[in-house]
């Protein structure tokens, strides 16, 4: 199965994000950790797999998140900024 992760170039949390990637690929996962847009792209023309969004349920990402969803995959959000107001009936 395939996790698409999205990874900063000027990260404060760049260990800790390497911890997850190194962790599913010991135990049998496909991770693709590049930047934003080509995280998003690979994951539209992709097989279904696990999407790490670090933008939460914010609406800015609603047809994104549509699209995704349609594709099968699942959609995990970790906003690390905090609270975040969602409108969790975006999907």
């Amino acid at each position: 199965m395939n996790i698409f992760m999205t990874l900063e170039v000027v990260s404060r949390e760049l260990e800790s994000r390497a911890l997850l990637p190194a962790y599913a690929t010991l135990h049998g996962f496909d991770v693709f950790l590049v930047r934003k847009k080509e995280t998003i792209d690979r994951a539209l023309v992709s097989v279904p797999g696990i999407f790490l969004s670090q933008w939460s349920l914010h609406r800015n990402f609603r047809e994104l998140y549509k699209k995704l969803k349609a594709l099968c995959l699942v959609i995990i959000c970790l906003d690390e900024e905090g609270l975040v107001t969602s409108d969790l009936n975006i999907m």
